[in-house]
């Protein structure tokens, strides 16, 4: 006769399926550990966004402050400018009063009372019909002086 194969059985309780199929909560230990972690986590995050955005504010105050700063360079730029035009505009319609033949001691004054307020000019001259006729100062642009600036063809 044949041996039958042996059966086992196993005394297995019901609490004991349980526990193998489903997970098993967290424990105490891990708790304590997990919670300060993700708090942590959270902290440094909002530390980080604190920090993005105070770099951007200051940012954004120093392009402001940059701003600022080259209004007023802009703005005392165009103040010389329209000084020197101004200056310029009255010489030019001096010249065209006398019908292109100033007074010699008339404009000569007038030249160097113009070169103390121009502070950015560094010489002025006058060229009735195209010749260079009348400079201030003098010394240095000696060779500037009878110029006719149609001979000339870079002019």
């Amino acid at each position: 006769m044949a041996e039958c194969p042996k059966v086992h059985f196993y005394n297995f309780r019901i609490t004991d399926i349980a526990t193998v199929m489903l997970p098993r909560a967290p424990s105490l230990l891990s708790r304590l550990v997990l919670l300060p972690a993700l708090v942590a986590l959270c902290g440094l995050g909002l530390t980080e966004l604190a920090c993005w955005q105070e770099k951007d504010r200051l940012q954004s105050d120093h392009h402001e402050q940059t701003l600022a700063a080259a209004a007023t360079v802009r703005a005392a730029l165009e103040s010389e400018l329209n000084a020197i035009l101004h200056l310029a505009s009255g010489l030019a319609a001096y010249v065209r009063a006398t019908d292109g033949h100033p007074d010699p001691n008339q404009i000569n004054a007038m030249l160097d009372a113009l070169y103390q307020q121009g502070r950015y000019m560094r010489n002025l001259g006058v060229a009735p019909g195209n010749r260079m006729t009348y400079m201030h100062p003098i010394k240095g642009n000696e060779k500037a002086l009878g110029i006719y600036y149609p001979d000339l063809p870079t002019q």
